[in-house]
């Protein structure tokens, strides 16, 4: 009966339109229980593991020098898409270095009660964002969850990456001399900053001049005879250049290697007195110009230059065949004179020139290198 009727006898209008109303209001109520609720599930395990970002995505890269991100997430019993949760707590602890550096949890009643979507096992419930954590460290992250007074927990250990730095300063350097070459040798850095070393240069002082290698040795070449150097080196590693070593001990380069034994010549005049020809004609005498200040002398190449009634016979003799090589000759306000040939299988070979080289600083060079240079005197004869 309504509210607003009256208990005595209804007539039969009145009956029928009391149990319209009466029809409808359990057709209505019949609706409103026609959708079921969640499904009730209980906890069946916990787990943790590294995200990226928010997302709830695993992601076992996600992990930076200082920082952690990781998820919390269920196996529930029915391993539906859209289940409730009774009660439920959960919580976490992180530690690390001898130390607590974060914990955190969520009691029941103000916690899930209820999650849509999602896969189980592997449910995501709550992302957690630790910070300013120490490069290299592993941290143990421990979660739990109470459901129905059944306790469930799990952990998973994850290890920051190593801060990348600069390495350290290699130790024990040595440099040995020969010739104008000094060969340097030393130890690795106690540290390589992280990273694998890439290479090592070595420098001289003064002059400035290097070498580099990606193992603990180099030669520093061109170095000035009689001269006193000390060395140092660097390492690189993919964050750049470290610190340079301790500076060897002085070295002072060999002096220059003592002259040719042949008789010394000048300019115009004969190492031997001038022959006859068949005829009692005087033959000229080539002049052997070649011991003249030869201010480079190395075992690799030697400049040989003879003068003859005006024109310059030039032989090069070195200990690489067929390699290409140059000769320049240069003069102060002179046009530069270049020769470029490649030498014979004897590793020798020999080209002429009337071209007035009095005054000329002739310099043989291979591969970049220097290998003989001969300064020819001014002609003061001519």
């Amino acid at each position: 009966m309504l509210a607003d009727e009256s208990p005595v006898a209804s007539t039969d209008g009145d009956l029928m339109r009391l149990m319209w109303r009466m029809c409808a209001c359990a057709v209505a109520f019949s609706g409103l229980i026609v959708a079921a609720p969640p499904a009730h599930a209980e906890v069946s395990g916990v787990s943790a593991w590294v995200i990226s970002g928010a997302t709830g995505d695993p992601d076992p890269s996600a992990v930076s020098e200082n920082q952690i991100q990781f998820g919390i997430g269920f196996a529930d019993s029915g391993g539906g898409s859209d289940v409730r949760f009774n009660g439920l707590s959960f919580g976490y602890s992180v530690t690390g270095g001898g130390r607590t550096v974060a914990s955190g949890g969520w009691p029941g009643g103000s916690g899930v009660t209820y999650v849509s979507g999602g896969t189980a096992p592997s449910r995501y419930i709550q992302a957690v964002d630790l910070r300013e954590l120490s490069a290299g460290t592993t941290y143990t992250i421990s979660v739990w969850a109470i459901d129905h007074g059944m306790n469930f927990s799990n952990s998973l250990q994850v290890t920051t990456l190593t801060r990348i730095m600069a390495p350290g300063a290699p130790t024990g350097l040595v440099a040995v001399g020969a010739d104008t070459t000094a060969t340097l040798t030393w130890s690795a850095p106690s540290s390589n900053g992280g990273a694998a070393i890439t290479g090592y240069t070595a420098t001289a002082s003064p002059g400035g001049l290097t070498c580099s290698s990606s193992s603990t040795g180099c030669s520093i070449a061109s170095l000035a005879p009689s001269s006193t150097y000390t060395f140092t080196v660097v390492a690189s590693n993919s964050a750049g250049t470290g610190t340079p070593s301790a500076a060897s001990a002085p070295l002072t380069m060999p002096a220059l290697a003592a002259q040719s034994t042949k008789p010394a010549v000048t300019l115009g005049s004969s190492a031997a007195s001038p022959s006859t020809s068949p005829s009692g004609t005087p033959v000229a005498v080539p002049t052997e110009l070649g011991d003249v200040d030869p201010s480079v002398d190395t075992v690799d190449g030697e400049l040989v230059i003879t003068r003859s009634e005006g024109t310059y016979r030039l032989r090069v003799d070195t200990n690489s065949p067929e390699t290409p090589f140059t000769v320049t000759a240069r003069s102060p306000g002179a046009k530069v004179l270049k020769w470029s040939l490649d030498t014979k299988a004897t590793g020798a070979v020999a080209f002429s020139t009337r071209r007035d080289l009095s005054g000329y600083t002739i310099r043989l060079r291979m591969e970049g290198q220097t290998l003989d240079v001969v300064t020819i005197p001014v002609d003061r004869t001519s």
